[in-house]
């Protein structure tokens, strides 16, 4: 607190006598105001609103009545426009979800929208194998280097007994042979920048885990994935970037060959999904009450109001969590696959279709979304990504403030990149070129020059607030 004061003082002095020197003056808010021409509002108005200016006093006692009432007035009207919804369409015993087609398919896999799930016991997992894969990015622009650091780990749990759970981490613990490290020169984009880090650290997941598939000689029943089982979209602005591309199709492949390995294992391939923004099941119901509002008789209130402006307002995640109970799912739904762009010739479509439900697992957190590969029988799909659910389902409710299964909990502490760990990168780079800078200076021009490239020669070793203290 001293050094940022003496900064602040040091500061201060240094802008007051910049203005002596530029002769200016502090104009009061009267002598501001004379010889100023009249301005006619009417004929002057401006095109766009001039924001209102407030001290902090004045801030802090801004009546906040109006706002609140603006907030509690729109949660109340989702409240009641979501017990419409749960009870004229998600929880009709009548609808029938499976007549409703689309483009010659069928999105919902089953005649209900919301189910109930019968979970085992933690006893009951006795034998049963799954495994995790997680990574962990750290990413950084530093002297015309994008600098790209990834840890990934994998966790196996296997349930011998209600007292006896055997741990697998892969690498083991005493190699951690499990970082990966990139740095691209150039200037990058910031959002290309994260699309090509993003890349590869699917990449890395997806090769480490399928190393430790093919090297362990126990296979996991289950696998799940830290996220979709659909590879990402590309967007349009990195298709003619072609180290993106190239790494798209890299990640593209990645997903692939997993597919295939854990098809000819027989091992059951789930992604786990958290924190997610999708909207397919949303826009799914936008979409099919139309259809179900034409034959239902019982749906009055549901036809009576704006249904397709409420639904705008959540994402999938939001809008169950507060529909869902614990012990209960959505309808099994077909998953929109990824679009792969032509330029990626290699790529091969999905062989399996990929479906995803919801899961509310506690009162507390939001449902989780679990994807799976399905077969061409909806009805062989349903059934085994019931028995997946009931599996997962006690390890996941373990702790009802985080509800994902704990394999993938280990997985993710362990994958996990802290900040010390990319700043070791960073320091072995700001003392490696600085001895390779110093080899290259002759000595007539340390002895010369030094004095006059100091501070250029730091600029990159200091942190810009440092750099800006040191000048006073």
């Amino acid at each position: 607190m001293q050094n940022s004061s003496k900064s602040y003082s040091s500061h201060k002095k240094l802008l007051d006598s910049t203005r002596k020197s530029l002769k200016l003056n502090k104009i009061s808010k009267t002598s501001s105001s004379l010889n100023r021409p009249e301005i006619n509002q009417e004929k002057n108005k401006p095109d766009f609103q001039i924001p209102q200016f407030f001290s902090k006093e004045s801030l802090l006692t801004l009546n906040m009545a109006v706002h609140v009432e603006s907030i509690f007035q729109y949660a109340q009207n989702q409240e009641e426009f979501l017990e419409i919804l749960s009870s004229e369409f998600c929880r009709n015993s009548k609808l029938d979800l499976s007549t409703f087609s689309s483009a010659g398919s069928q999105p919902f896999l089953e005649n209900r929208c919301i189910l109930p799930i019968t979970p085992y016991t933690l006893p009951s997992l006795n034998g049963i194998r799954i495994a995790a894969v997680d990574g962990g990015l750290g990413f950084r622009q530093f002297m015309g280097l994008q600098i790209t650091l990834i840890k990934v780990a994998v966790v196996m749990y296997e349930f011998k007994s209600s007292q006896k759970t055997t741990i697998y981490n892969f690498p083991p613990l005493h190699r951690e042979e499990n970082y990966c490290f990139y740095s691209d020169q150039g200037a990058f984009e910031e959002n290309s920048g994260k699309i090509l880090a993003g890349l590869r650290r699917t990449i890395s997941e997806n090769s480490m885990l399928l190393s430790f598939l093919k090297t362990n000689p126990e296979k996991p029943d289950i696998v799940i994935l830290d996220g979709s089982l659909n590879f990402p979209p590309l967007p349009i602005s990195a298709h003619n970037k072609k180290t993106i591309s190239e790494h798209y199709q890299t990640c593209v492949e990645s997903f692939i060959r997993l597919y295939q390995y854990c098809s000819q294992k027989r091992i059951n391939l789930i992604g786990s999904i958290k924190d997610t923004h999708s909207i397919a099941f949303r826009d799914l119901i936008k979409r099919s009450l139309p259809f179900f509002l034409s034959k239902m008789n019982s749906a009055q209130q549901l036809k009576k109001i704006s249904y397709r402006k409420y639904l705008d307002q959540f994402f999938d995640s939001t809008l169950f969590f507060k529909i869902l109970q614990p012990f209960e799912r959505t309808s099994i739904i077909a998953a929109e696959s990824t679009t792969i762009p032509k330029s990626i010739s290699k790529a091969t479509l999905l062989k399996f279709p990929l479906m995803a439900s919801y899961v509310q697992l506690s009162s507390f957190d939001i449902p989780l979304r679990l994807e799976f590969l399905g077969s061409e029988d909806p009805a062989s799909s349903i059934q085994k990504f019931s028995n997946l659910i009931r599996i997962l389902y006690p390890l996941s409710n373990i702790n009802p403030q985080c509800t994902l299964p704990i394999p993938q909990l280990e997985a993710h502490l362990r994958a996990h990149l802290r900040e010390e760990e990319m700043e070791v990168i960073v320091r072995q780079l700001k003392t490696q070129y600085q001895v390779k800078k110093s080899q290259s200076l002759s000595k007539r021009w340390i002895n010369e020059k030094l004095s006059q490239k100091k501070a250029h020669f730091s600029t990159f070793l200091d942190s810009r607030h440092d750099r800006m203290d040191n000048l006073f």
